[in-house]
């Protein structure tokens, strides 16, 4: 579900076996030269941001700083992961009639018997939603630097590393740029960005 301005996503893994609590918190506000990133117990609430006894890190940087990279990373491996979903507006009204069911019967200490078979619908119906589509833009940073010199066929690792000193400019802090590559490379993977044809071989996904 989205608009021009906002996105929402939803996170349901029934291979836990039990009802997960999805439950990081990251605030990342950034433009083009800086980014402010808040890290920490705060929920979007009006408790959480403004009358509870809460613990954040916020971290001001230039955009261009690493620091800003991994946290983009970050928020990608949770945007990107399995088990989410972009919900529509039948699964949402479907949702909030089982909860307000689950609650009523918790309420008067009985069971409902189509409750089961309500929660078994929404599961059925999680698996036909839409993932969050991946596009370049969601790449920046390490990620992005990165995808841009990969060629448009099955390539190596190995080749990768010839755009060292392109990287080394990027990020002169970094002493570990290979090990970085290979990290990055694995990231694009498991965003759906590459392929992994074989052990330290790839190719770009085609477009979703």
């Amino acid at each position: 579900m989205a608009d021009k301005h906002v996105s929402l996503y939803c996170y349901s893994d029934p291979s836990l076996g039990r009802t997960a609590n999805y439950h990081p918190k990251l605030y990342f506000l950034k433009n083009s030269e800086q980014a402010l990133i808040s890290i920490g117990s705060s929920n979007l609430s009006a408790g959480g941001l403004r009358d509870n006894v809460e613990m954040n890190l916020v971290i001001t940087a230039e955009a261009k700083e690493e620091i800003v990279s991994e946290v983009h990373s970050a928020y990608n491996a949770l945007k990107f992961q399995k088990g989410l979903f972009s919900p529509d507006i039948k699964y949402i009204r479907e949702y909030g009639t089982a909860y307000r069911t689950a609650l009523h019967f918790a309420a008067e200490m009985a069971g409902d018997p189509h409750l089961g078979q309500r929660i078994k619908g929404l599961r059925d119906k999680e698996n036909c939603l839409p993932q969050p589509a991946r596009t370049s833009a969601d790449l920046f940073g390490w990620q992005r630097i990165v995808y841009d010199r990969l060629p448009r066929r099955e390539f190596s690792t190995r080749e990768i590393y010839s755009f060292e000193e392109d990287f080394r400019r990027a990020y002169p802090e970094n002493r570990h740029v290979r090990a970085k590559v290979r990290q990055v490379l694995q990231q694009l993977r498991d965003m759906r960005f590459l392929t992994q044809t074989k052990r330290g071989r790839w190719i770009v996904a085609p477009k979703s």
